[in-house]
């Protein structure tokens, strides 16, 4: 992406300097130190929905796994690339949008939960159906910024952690 005419257009004209720009991220960077794998782009990318980055956050026992807008079949192509790869959250993608968020995908990974980011009323009718349906036909259930707001997950200790939401805690067991 970084290039692109059109980004870097925008990134001079906006206040950031360019020797903040961070450089290109793919599966082969490493942050191990951070506990944050980046699972995607394998390759980089012109900045579409399919070259979404795809992070896996490790906190304590607990594994998020952060897929952006990817489309279902680059995460078909990140479970062929990661087999074993299982997640406890998932942050289920483009708002929960029919692109993504397949039926293979959801059942390698095996979430305990999903977390869906999506505005209320939003004009693209997010989440789809279908998402929600491929949730359900696997036993994920799932929260959405659009009922609950803001959801926080908490570490109380090694092995209990809590979604937290405007409405109360969800407590999960590790």
């Amino acid at each position: 992406m970084e290039k692109l005419s059109s980004f870097n257009k925008r990134l001079n004209e906006s206040n950031i300097c360019n020797d903040k720009v961070v450089e290109p991220i793919t599966d082969t960077s490493d942050f191990s130190k951070e506990r944050i794998d980046i699972l995607h782009p394998f390759v980089e990318g012109k900045g579409k929905n399919e070259d979404s980055i795809v992070l896996k956050y490790t906190m304590g026992r607990l594994i998020f796994l952060i897929t952006g807008d990817l489309d279902q079949e680059n995460e078909i192509k990140v479970i062929e690339k990661y087999p074993d790869l299982r997640c406890d959250i998932l942050k289920v993608g483009h708002h929960g949008s029919k692109t993504s968020t397949a039926d293979q995908f959801v059942k390698i990974l095996k979430p305990q939960y999903a977390i869906i980011s999506v505005g209320l009323n939003n004009r693209y009718g997010h989440p789809n159906i279908e998402t929600l349906r491929t949730l359900n036909a696997n036993g994920i259930p799932y929260l959405m910024t659009s009922d609950k707001g803001m959801i926080k997950v908490v570490n109380v200790s090694k092995d209990k952690f809590f979604m937290s939401t405007k409405y109360g805690k969800i407590l999960i067991r590790k």
